[in-house]
């Protein structure tokens, strides 16, 4: 976040570098509908602001027309912790509403119209999974552990896209980002495969850890973990965790921020 920045910024200049990638799935318990209910931004917006009560609304229906869509009302669950989820969730939601970007906007907090509050991932899965026409968002790691039904979303492509760590990570190609690596990866790609509500995992670390009160050999090691990170063992232990690997472009970036890591002035790597 910007605070936490700001913050790192008072002992040195903070590098990010990308690890991982999530995502945040739509998820639901609708009996009788399976995983794979077809869901584009406006439409999810328009359930969390409160406009689509029920599950057989015509904006549901008109993307789902083989499906026989009850006329079951719909309980929203939403985060009531500070969440990084509910930051990437809200700026997929602002992207698509205008009525929601005015009124709301994105961010870790917000002033929810509707719905009952929970806390962390498992609260609001705990709601969902305990309430038939329930809909809420989850991490796509937790939703994949806990076999959770979740919604395909439009993408940019135009396509309906399940969450999983291969969409998640087509979520990474094609994507422009800037030489600080700080980017939105929100309905960013051009790929068809891409998977729109994903984001990437940073590692926030010191440009010269020396400088900013660590010792050269904690230095050494830090570099050694991001090295280990974003290498093949490292990315494919992610993905035993449920996370993404990083698209191949996107990697060699983070690496360049690593390998340009210093101590004292010096880079780390050969010293």
């Amino acid at each position: 976040t910007d605070e936490e920045v700001e913050a790192a910024e008072k002992n040195g200049t903070p590098v990010h570098v990308p690890i991982e990638l999530g995502a945040v799935t739509v998820s639901y318990n609708l009996p009788g509908v399976e995983t794979g209910l077809k869901l584009e931004g406006a439409t999810v917006a328009e359930i969390f602001l409160g406009n689509i009560t029920k599950w057989n609304d015509p904006a549901i229906a008109k993307l789902n027309p083989e499906v026989e869509l009850p006329e079951t009302a719909i309980t929203v669950y939403h985060r009531s912790d500070s969440s990084g989820t509910t930051a990437l969730f809200t700026e997929f939601l602002a992207d698509y509403s205008p009525e929601w970007k005015s009124k709301l906007g994105n961010g870790d907090t917000i002033k929810w119209p509707v719905g009952t509050g929970a806390n962390g991932n498992e609260g609001v899965a705990g709601g969902v999974s305990q309430t038939e026409g329930a809909i809420g968002y989850v991490e796509l790691a937790y939703a994949l552990q806990n076999q959770f039904t979740f919604a395909d979303v439009q993408n940019k492509a135009g396509e309906f896209i399940e969450p999983s760590l291969e969409s998640t990570s087509a979520a990474g190609e094609d994507v422009k980002f800037p030489p600080d690596l700080r980017f939105s990866m929100i309905n960013a790609s051009s790929s068809a495969k891409a998977y729109p509500i994903a984001s990437t995992t940073f590692v926030l670390v010191y440009e010269d850890l020396c400088k900013a009160g660590k010792s050269e050999e904690t230095a050494k090691n830090v570099v050694g973990f991001l090295d280990y990170a974003l290498s093949p063992e490292g990315q494919g232990a992610g993905e035993e965790l449920d996370y993404a690997p990083l698209a191949t472009e996107l990697r060699e970036a983070s690496q360049a921020k690593v390998d340009g890591l210093k101590c004292n002035g010096k880079p780390i790597k050969g010293a």
